[in-house]
């Protein structure tokens, strides 16, 4: 039984929900995490994504490039194919 609880917790942590929302320097590009999706929004359009956490990794389903990986940094920001996104205040 406790291998039981340890799989479903591990399965668990994949699927973790992760919120925020985080731009770039430039704010040309934009990710928010809320109510399970992801909220991609580069130069005015946005596209609604599923994604999965595996650790410090968030990974971003797309229609145009299936993973899309961020990384979550010790400091609170994000790292991505755009660099680095810092969390927008509210």
């Amino acid at each position: 039984m406790t291998v039981a609880a340890i799989a479903a917790g591990l399965t668990l942590t994949g699927c973790a929900e992760f919120t925020g929302a985080y731009e770039t320097a430039n704010g040309v590009a934009s990710v928010s995490f809320k109510s399970g999706k992801a909220y991609m929004t580069m130069m005015g359009d946005t596209e609604v994504c599923d994604y999965e956490t595996k650790g410090a990794r968030i990974i971003v389903h797309t229609k145009a490039d299936p993973n899309i990986v961020f990384t979550r940094n010790d400091d609170g920001t994000l790292d991505g194919p755009l660099g680095n996104m810092k969390r927008r205040k509210s």
